[in-house]
């Protein structure tokens, strides 16, 4: 019998340049942060590629850095000196990290993401998926 795919979030394939490092309140300088790039990014996680690994259970705070990332995001007023400074920004826990013989692939599950950042990316994925489909 064939797996159940439990996946509830369209995926977005690409390659984004993502930022990772370990959350902690208060913060405190870890030293454990991380660059990567992304597979593919959802309404609900990131999968990821680092040469740094994370264990399992880690929270993490993740900046992504999607193109237009800041024109996507649903805001009532948008000064021009604003424009392109945010990065998507999301507070998750990493489910999986495995290495790949040249770093490591780590799945990260969203915990905490803003509104605004929840809707743009839902819509983003919904406009994906619909580009893919039509794409076939």
């Amino acid at each position: 019998m064939p797996e159940e795919d439990k996946r509830n979030f369209v995926r977005i394939p690409g390659r984004f340049a993502v930022l990772c490092d370990i959350y902690t309140i208060p913060k405190t300088p870890s030293g454990g942060g991380a660059e990567g790039f992304s597979r593919n990014i959802s309404a609900g996680g990131l999968l990821f590629y680092s040469a740094r690994p994370f264990r399992p259970g880690e929270t993490v705070r993740v900046r992504i850095d999607i193109p237009d990332w800041e024109n996507r995001k649903p805001q009532f007023f948008k000064p021009a000196a604003e424009m392109d400074t945010e990065m998507f920004q999301a507070v998750g826990e990493i489910v999986r990290c495995s290495a790949d013989g040249q770093g490591f692939e780590i799945a990260v599950k969203f915990i905490a993401v803003d509104d605004g950042h929840q809707l743009a990316l839902d819509k983003l994925a919904r406009y994906e998926s619909r580009r893919l489909t039509e794409d076939r």
